[in-house]
This record gives structure tokens, C-alpha cells and sequence, in this order.
């Protein structure tokens, strides 16, 4: 079997905690970087990146509404 690799450009929202796998977080949209970054995933595919300030690991999340 072959496997195909996949680039995605995507919006990354940097944060100050830890995003896991599976959670429903809230964002707070005062900090223009991540409102931009989230206004950015809402008109794409809703598909946005998010990393913690304390690692350069993160999670693949979705932006469901903005309001």
C-alpha cells in the first residue's frame, strides 16, 4: 500500500494553554493574531491550527461559529 502525503496551509492560532485532542473550547477574539487566524478558518474550511505557547506541538480544530 502506498501512502500519499498531504500538505495543508492552514491558519495557526498560537495559545497560552493546551489544546487536547477531542475538546470543546471557547476563544476569546480580543487578541487581533488569533481573531484574524480564527476569521481566517471560518471563511476556508473551518480548519484551523492551534498551539501552545509551551510546545511546538498542536492540535487540528475546527471553528464551528463565530459569535
Amino acid at each position: 500500500m502506498t501512502e500519499a502525503a498531504v500538505a495543508l496551509r492552514l491558519p495557526v492560532a498560537t495559545l497560552p494553554d493546551i489544546v487536547l485532542p477531542g475538546s470543546v473550547i471557547t476563544l476569546a477574539l480580543a487578541d487581533s493574531p488569533l481573531r484574524r487566524a480564527v476569521e481566517a478558518a471560518a471563511a476556508g474550511d473551518r480548519r484551523i491550527a492551534l498551539r501552545s505557547d509551551h510546545s511546538e506541538l498542536g492540535v487540528l480544530a475546527r471553528v464551528p461559529d463565530i459569535g
